[in-house]
């Protein structure tokens, strides 16, 4: 189940989807221009809407596309709200490709959740799901804000690296419950935060 807060941030950037595609209404129906077939995930996003559509019997409209961008990452039609944190961050990757295509850096989380599916599909071990690093990584960043210093003074420490974000993922949250420890002994108070796609923090409202 998505947070209250990963709610507000779904509803921003699904309208953000729809004034970048023209994905609007007029009279009843789907405005011609709206962009179906920009690119291959647009084109399966419209596919599904249609199934979805039809299921309905109707013509497809903006409800349609939305459950099929929800379907796409889910595999089958359900609530967003029913969504886990991992396909919740892959949905905000969607969105990011459906309002930018060449977004070099959607492109490649995109691809490596492909991955990660082909990899549980051949039943390979130890493989990281991309998304809990991402948040990981992201919540790093939120509560080190002003205090970068601190941060590699720690991960120098712990770890003997610099170089932090590449850390694996079970050094990742040791790292990250340091950081909320040492955060509470200094009183210094850390907000809860929602990571996006992108590793940035979205700040609770």
């Amino acid at each position: 189940m998505l947070s209250d807060a990963q709610v507000q941030l779904y509803g921003r950037q699904w309208g953000a989807v729809c004034r970048a595609n023209d994905w609007r209404m007029a009279r009843g129906r789907l405005v011609p221009e709206a962009a179906l077939e920009l690119s291959q995930l647009h084109k399966e996003v419209a596919a599904l809407a249609r199934q979805h559509a039809l299921q309905n019997s109707r013509s497809t409209n903006v409800e349609d596309l939305r459950r099929g961008c929800t379907a796409r990452i889910a595999k089958t039609f359900c609530s967003t709200k029913d969504l886990d944190n991992s396909q919740f961050d892959r949905l905000l990757i969607l969105f990011r490709l459906l309002m930018n295509p060449d977004d070099l850096q959607g492109v490649m989380d995109w691809e490596l959740y492909e991955k990660y599916d082909h990899a549980k599909k051949v039943g390979l071990e130890g493989v990281e799901d991309p998304g809990v690093r991402r948040r990981l990584v992201g919540s790093i960043r939120a509560m080190s804000k002003d205090r970068e210093a601190y941060l590699y003074a720690i991960v120098r420490d712990k770890f003997d690296t610099c170089h932090w974000e590449e850390l694996d993922l079970r050094q990742l949250r040791q790292l990250a419950m340091t950081m909320r420890q040492r955060v509470k002994k200094y009183k210094q108070p850390l907000e809860a935060v929602e990571v996006d796609a992108s590793g940035n923090p979205d700040w609770r409202v």
